[in-house]
């Protein structure tokens, strides 16, 4: 087999595995979150809210989570209708303002935590933590060179 050959058999393999593999975890999140009236979405800014103290901006969310701040926007706006995050009172303007999370907010945090505990021990079953670890350095460094294709074509 050409070399063009394995690296287009490379590329759809890697395509297929992290295009299952998100469409999976989504549904799962979903699944588990129902019950709380939460989707997947909600998820990181709850987590990264709930390791927090203090409370987090949009920006500090927004790099937290790898995500814009537009997307940070809307999230919260759904996560304070519901009750699980308000803005610090002495806080202005948009993305100066802290988040934190409620009562309710931080009742529900516990609960999930030992959702994302139990989901990570049964997808890592079985697999040496010195696996894990190169996993997650390639997974890290495959991500990088992806943003580098990408300001490439912008650039």
């Amino acid at each position: 087999m050409t070399e063009s050959g394995n690296a287009n058999d490379r590329f759809m393999r890697f395509s297929i595995a992290m295009e299952t593999i998100s469409k999976n975890v989504q549904k799962y999140k979903n699944e588990q979150l129902a019950p709380f009236g939460l989707k997947s979405m909600h998820l990181m800014l709850l987590y990264c809210l709930g390791q927090a103290v203090d409370g987090l901006t949009a920006t500090e969310l927004s790099k937290n989570c790898g995500v814009d701040k537009a997307f940070i926007s809307r999230m919260a706006a759904d996560l304070r209708t519901m009750g699980y995050i308000s803005y610090a009172e002495e806080d202005d303007g948009q993305y100066r303002k802290r988040l934190t999370l409620t009562g309710h907010g931080r009742e529900i945090i516990p609960d999930i935590n030992c959702r994302i505990s139990s989901a990570v021990e049964k997808v890592t079953a079985d697999i040496p933590r010195e696996h894990l670890e190169v996993f997650y350095s390639v997974l890290e460094k495959m991500n990088g060179n992806i943003n580098g294709l990408l300001e490439d074509a912008e650039g």
